[in-house]
């Protein structure tokens, strides 16, 4: 657990990135007390600033205190920046100097001030992807066209900027001037397009209204069929569609009936 004074002395120092080097340890040396190991880490923005605090109190690695990761996480957390880094960065043959810091609203500071000669900050930025300083977010991080023109900005000395949530909010800070001003930084705000300006989601098609049944109570009854007529009774005379005999007076045994071959008697 880092010491809460040396910790705020991180978050009031004003370089922008929050990034802390570890150094070598350094002995103090007091004629009235026992000589200590100190740990000591640099801003790795300016290169000036150091902060120190008892070896007993940190962790050690390599066989040295560590503790400048530590450090730079939770400055980076209490300012809201989602990544940060800084310094001088040699990769392939070639080095550049950088230092940025990403907001989760979109928005990049960049300092490329310590380059030899005229530079492309946003170039670096992306060059600083594909080399591996740091890790994008997001998949269009490497693409020149996903980010605005830098614009060119100041910040104050004396207290850092932190809490950015929007372009308009970060150029209407106090912390922050168009105009030079003595030890004033200048920076370049950079906007990441998919972030400050994200692509709407088209709108779901509309589903179209079926017409609803009426309720079962109205609904039309199918018509109805009219019941089958009955067999009309042949007459005298007429010959009978089943059989063909001649519907007439006929005689059976000792009584008679009117009718054809295919009468049923009773």
């Amino acid at each position: 657990m880092l010491p809460a004074s040396l910790q705020k002395a991180a978050e009031d120092h004003p370089c922008f990135a929050a990034v802390w080097e570890d150094e070598d340890a350094v002995v103090a040396c007091d004629p009235a007390r026992p000589n200590e190991e100190l740990g000591v880490i640099r801003c790795g923005s300016c290169l000036r600033s150091h902060l120190a605090v008892p070896s007993t109190l940190l962790q050690r690695k390599y066989g040295r205190p560590c503790w400048g990761d530590e450090v730079s996480q939770l400055t980076q957390k209490s300012r809201g920046i989602e990544f940060s880094f800084a310094g001088y960065h040699y990769a392939n043959g070639n080095g550049f100097w950088l230092c940025a810091a990403y907001y989760p609203c979109g928005l990049f500071l960049l300092d490329p001030s310590k380059n030899s000669g005229p530079t492309d900050c946003v170039d670096l930025l992306i060059r600083a992807f594909q080399q591996g300083v740091a890790r994008p977010t997001h998949k269009l991080m490497t693409d020149r066209t996903s980010y605005s023109n830098p614009d060119d900005v100041y910040l104050s000395p004396d207290s850092p900027i932190s809490a950015i949530t929007s372009r308009n909010q970060l150029l209407t800070s106090s912390l922050v001037s168009r105009s030079y001003a003595s030890r004033w930084k200048r920076v370049s705000v950079v906007e990441f397009y998919p972030a400050t300006q994200p692509v709407a989601t088209p709108a779901a098609p509309a589903l179209l209204a079926l017409p609803t049944p009426p309720p079962a109570s109205k609904q039309a009854s199918p018509p109805t069929q009219p019941p089958p007529r009955a067999a009309r009774a042949a007459a005298l005379g007429e010959i009978c569609e089943k059989c063909g005999g001649e519907v007439k007076e006929r005689y059976l045994f000792v009584s008679r009936f009117i009718g054809c071959h295919c009468t049923k008697l009773p």
